[in-house]
């Protein structure tokens, strides 16, 4: 299972660091990445953690494979 974060911005950022400390006790997902509508951040990067469109999460993942969090 993949982990969505919708929001590569400040909360988002806790989320992540949150979704990474659960990961060391429970490994709960395979890869986590955020999602953002934002153009100009798409295909880059924000704290280590891959960028994607809404549209381009669902392709590369499929929606049974990922599950998303509003940060």
């Amino acid at each position: 299972m993949v982990l969505g974060i919708y929001g590569a911005s400040g909360l988002g950022r806790e989320f992540l660091d949150s979704a990474e400390r659960i990961n060391k006790v429970k490994c709960c997902w395979e890869e986590i990445v955020f999602v953002d509508d934002t153009t100009e951040k798409q295909g880059t990067t924000f704290d280590g953690a891959l960028i994607l469109s809404f549209e381009d999460a669902l392709t590369k993942y499929g929606k049974d494979s990922i599950e998303f969090v509003i940060g």
